[in-house]
């Protein structure tokens, strides 16, 4: 709201008609941040298949087993 607006606001029931605009829009946006919010923050329980299931595992391991690795040739070479 730039100052042109708001000098345009003399009357009392203009200001109040104008607060109540005011705060709908802040209660919409409000509901909208807390909906992205919860999104983000708490993830949708889904019932993984057991074959997605076995394939996360592999995932990780296989993650696992080459870290352990890396770690492992970098103590090789650096030891000396």
């Amino acid at each position: 709201m730039n100052n042109y607006e708001i000098a345009r606001l003399t009357s009392l029931q203009a200001l109040k008609e104008q607060k109540a605009k005011l705060r709908d829009e802040l209660q919409k946006e409000e509901g909208a941040l807390k909906t992205d919010w919860n999104s983000l923050v708490h993830p949708k329980k889904n019932a993984l298949r057991p074959s997605s299931r076995f394939a996360s595992f592999a995932s990780i391991g296989g993650g696992v087993f080459d870290g352990i690795m890396l770690g492992l040739k970098l103590y090789r070479k650096f030891k000396k």
